[in-house]
């Protein structure tokens, strides 16, 4: 994913992902700038996760922050 990039100016994605301690945990070993570039680099505008039957919706940011 990090050579991905588009001159595209109206392009969002969203990032699906099933267990948010799982991941917010497992960013927060990973250096802090790598994943806020990541965040510039691939235009993610929400991120949604599924647990327990239920659908929530994130920020990038909010993700990597809770």
């Amino acid at each position: 994913m990090t050579g991905i990039k588009t001159d595209e100016k109206n392009i969002k994605y969203g990032l699906l992902i099933d267990n948010k301690e799982f991941f917010s945990s497992h960013f927060r070993c990973i250096d802090f700038q790598i994943f806020t570039e990541f965040g510039k680099l691939i235009p993610i505008e929400k991120i949604f996760v599924y647990e327990n039957g239920n659908i929530e919706q994130y920020t990038w940011n909010e993700i990597l922050t809770d």
